[in-house]
């Protein structure tokens, strides 16, 4: 094996006279990983290293492969989640309801009118009609949501795939899948009649197929098929990691419906404001989902929007756009008592006029998509959301429409908060993303010292965790403090605390270490030493390596994790400068 660095670049490992060596972990294996780690953070090597951008792990000096393979390992979020790529592109990470997704030999898998599961993954369907295979738990949904099933079939014959809800019908929505000798994942969703439900595997009209190949089953509670996540024993998320790092967000409600489907009658539009055109387009999904809106002739104002019932607080609504033939877009928060908005170029990337209190993000995105965003703290009232078109920033209310110009809105959402996460589609009810949560095992004492490598994403206004050795409460952090500082802190009987001033600047990669030794804990960003405590006292020894989160556990990165590392020992002053430059 070619020995490679953290970029996936090989390199020449040589001795002092110039020859080629292999360096050798104290298990055998070839120290690849090892070398490119302590090469990438300037010589210093770590006892720990998560590389997140691609996927390799160090554990406790020892070469384990990928990320999944460091001791400890546990991630969890129980719903479907956005990524936006480097490029600007979304994938959707799936998350799997069913238990032992490649093994229908489980007794977790009901065997319908004499079925059999001949294997893992082979099953035989009698011709008695309804012979097949179902799950025995359910995924709860509420009745009128969207639940898609998949699973990857093969052989001779035909089946059906479906869905079933508490009613016990299996719908007059399945899918009919001729089988071929190619495994092919084939998905289906369907919006539930009654609340919660189950997968369904059965025979076509009665016809017997022998030795169908059935394997990866999953069920989540979307209308968009995400990508496919193995389980056993538990229900699981995938852990959303890219070619920014792992993003790690706290649970959000997307509080709005029918987020991509502005043809629905729930998006009222205006007598004489737009025409729509259905799944138009692709959208930052790459899925052809995205409605065309062009104005309709003569002088109205050219809206769209959905009514809602606003609690008194912050609350951020965004959109991705895209133009077609008109540069300036308007975005509008009703609370019942004031009209707020905010102005949006989405040709050009610049943000317009806004309201007195609101604040806005815009984001460039593939393909000429933007999305977004405008912040207000609301007060208790029913109002409703707009997407407006405008021929100029803080344009008139109503304008002369263009039949031939318009916009591609795509990816609706209102959230109660003061900052935009990540897209959560919906369909006929709100959806809430789960939080993300990933630990490993701690596996080091004091002194030690941690490091971060990644790329704010917005500015929360609280403390973003980046990386938390803890010990049931007892435990040494490192953070973006609410002051948009990078911080350290620890609670021992005498807390420490040290940080770098300076705003750390979003969607920039950002490098940052800090030493946690008693009486002497220090930080570094950038090559810049922080501030230093020389009255510290450690924490208990921390059980649980934490990626992400703050240690109040109420508060989350919302960012991109690109790498982290653990020194089982406490850097010099210089070692911090050299890790974090």
């Amino acid at each position: 094996m070619t020995p490679v660095d953290t970029l996936g670049e090989p390199v020449t490992v040589v001795d002092a006279l110039g020859e080629p060596v292999v360096l050798i972990n104290n298990d055998g294996t070839p120290a690849f990983l090892a070398y490119s780690a302590k090469t990438y953070l300037g010589g210093v090597a770590p006892y720990h290293w998560l590389d997140f951008i691609n996927n390799r792990a160090l554990y406790a000096g020892v070469d384990v492969g990928n990320v999944t393979g460091a001791t400890g390992y546990s991630f969890s979020r129980a719903s479907q989640g956005y990524y936006t790529n480097a490029d600007g592109t979304l994938t959707l990470f799936g998350y799997n309801a069913l238990l032992q997704s490649e093994d229908i030999s489980n007794i977790y898998w009901n065997k319908l009118f004499s079925g059999v599961a001949a294997s893992a993954t082979t099953f035989n369907f009698t011709s008695t009609f309804g012979s097949g295979l179902e799950s025995s738990g359910t995924l709860t949904a509420a009745a009128g949501s969207s639940v898609t099933a998949s699973g990857e079939f093969a052989g001779s014959g035909t089946i059906r795939l479906g869905v079933v809800d508490a009613s016990g019908s299996f719908g007059a929505t399945y899918l009919t899948i001729v089988l071929t000798s190619t495994p092919t994942r084939y998905s289906i969703t369907r919006t539930l009649t009654d609340a919660n439900a189950l997968i369904r595997v059965r025979n076509e009209s009665g016809s017997a197929v022998t030795g169908a190949t059935v394997t990866k089953l999953q069920l989540e509670p979307s209308a968009s098929l995400g990508s496919y996540v193995p389980t056993t024993s538990s229900a699981a998320g995938a852990l959303r990691r890219g070619d920014r790092g792992v993003l790690i967000e706290g649970s959000r409600t997307n509080l709005l419906l029918r987020s991509q489907e502005f043809d629905n009658a729930g998006w009222v539009k205006s007598t004489g404001s737009f025409t729509v055109t259905a799944n138009a387009i692709a959208a930052p999904d790459g899925t052809t989902t995205a409605d065309l809106l062009l104005e309709i002739a003569g002088t109205n104002s050219h809206q769209t929007n959905q009514a809602y019932t606003f609690s008194a607080g912050a609350h951020t609504l965004s959109y991705f756009v895209k133009p077609n033939g008109r540069q300036w877009c308007r975005l509008m928060i009703y609370d019942g008592t004031s009209f707020k908005t905010g102005y949006f170029d989405v040709l050009n990337g610049t943000i317009g006029t806004l309201a007195a209190g609101v604040t806005a993000t815009l984001t460039a995105h593939a393909d000429g998509w933007y999305r977004a965003s405008i912040t207000y703290t609301c007060a208790a009232g029913t109002g409703g959301v707009y997407f407006h078109g405008a021929t100029a920033d803080n344009g008139a209310d109503t304008y002369s429409g263009d039949t031939a110009k318009g916009y591609y809105p795509w990816g609706a959402q209102l959230e109660a908060a003061s900052f935009p996460s990540s897209y959560i589609p919906t369909t006929s009810a709100s959806v809430t993303r789960a939080a993300d949560v990933l630990t490993y095992t701690a596996g080091v004492s004091y002194p030690l010292s941690m490091w971060a490598e990644f790329e704010r994403a917005v500015d929360t206004g609280d403390a973003e965790g980046l990386l938390l050795m803890n010990a049931s409460g007892s435990f040494s952090e490192i953070y973006i403090s609410s002051g948009d500082r990078f911080e350290g802190f620890n609670t021992g009987a005498t807390t420490g605390s040290t940080n770098v001033t300076g705003t750390i600047a979003l969607n920039t990669v950002t490098k940052g270490a800090v030493r946690f030794a008693t009486d002497s804990v220090r930080s570094s960003r950038g090559g810049t030493l922080g501030t230093a405590d020389t009255t510290a006292t450690m924490p208990t020894t921390p059980t649980i390596m934490q990626i992400g989160i703050e240690a109040g556990g109420a508060t989350y990165n919302s960012g991109y994790i690109r790498r982290a590392a653990i020194f089982n020992t406490a850097l010099t002053d210089a070692q911090l400068q050299t890790v974090s430059t």
